[in-house]
C-alpha cells in the first residue's frame, strides 16, 4: 500500500511539475489599450516574441514585439504607429482577429484605418530585428480626430487692414497657419 502511495505522490508531484514548465503564450493575454490611448515604447514592460504569426504582404517581421488587445465596439478603428528608424518597415503594426498566428488582417509600418466588427483584436508592434526603436502607439475609435480644433474665429476691419484672431481647443501635430486674403469681387 505504501509503494502505491509513493508512485501517486510522485505521479502527482511530476503533474504539477509539467504545469510549471507548460508556457502559455503571452501574447494571448496581453496588455489592454482602450479607445484613445497613446503608447509610448518606453512605457512598455515586457515583449513577447511572436515570430509565428503570419501576415500576407509582409515578410522578415521576426523581431521582439509589443502585443496589446482592445476590445473594438464596431465601426473605425484608426491605429498610427509613430517611429523613426534607420530603415524602410524597420517596424510595423499588425492587427489580429485572435491569438492564433494565421489571424493577421492587416499591417502597415505606420497608420492603419479600418472598419472593423465589434470584436476583440491583438495589435502587434514588431520589428524586423531587435534593435528597440522607440515608437509611439495611438489609438482611435470612430471618427478621426481633427488635427486642429477651432474654438472662435473672428475678423475685424479697421484702416489698417482686418485683424483676425482664432482660438483652438487641440492641436495635434501642426507647425502652424496660412492666411490668405481675396480682395472683394475676385475669385
Amino acid at each position: 500500500m505504501w509503494k502505491l502511495r509513493v508512485v501517486l505522490l510522485a505521479l502527482g508531484i511530476m503533474a504539477l511539475m509539467s504545469l510549471q514548465t507548460q508556457v502559455a503564450h503571452a501574447w494571448c493575454t496581453p496588455r489592454i489599450l482602450h479607445c484613445g490611448d497613446v503608447i509610448d515604447s518606453s512605457t512598455v514592460i515586457g515583449h513577447d516574441d511572436v515570430s509565428l504569426f503570419n501576415c500576407t504582404g509582409t515578410t522578415n517581421f521576426s523581431g521582439k514585439a509589443h502585443v496589446y488587445k482592445i476590445q473594438h465596439a464596431g465601426d473605425s478603428l484608426w491605429i498610427r504607429l509613430d517611429w523613426n528608424g534607420d530603415a524602410a518597415h524597420e517596424l510595423g503594426v499588425f492587427v489580429l482577429t485572435t491569438c492564433n498566428r494565421n489571424a493577421c488582417i492587416a499591417y502597415d509600418p505606420h497608420t492603419l484605418d479600418l472598419n472593423l466588427s465589434a470584436a476583440y483584436y491583438w495589435i502587434i508592434v514588431d520589428s524586423r530585428t531587435d534593435i528597440g526603436t522607440d515608437y509611439q502607439l495611438s489609438i482611435f475609435c470612430g471618427d478621426l480626430p481633427l488635427p486642429v480644433e477651432l474654438v472662435s474665429f473672428t475678423a475685424v476691419s479697421g484702416a489698417g487692414g482686418v485683424q483676425l484672431a482664432w482660438n483652438t481647443v487641440s492641436e495635434t501635430e501642426n507647425s502652424g497657419f496660412h492666411v490668405e486674403r481675396q480682395n472683394e469681387n475676385e475669385e
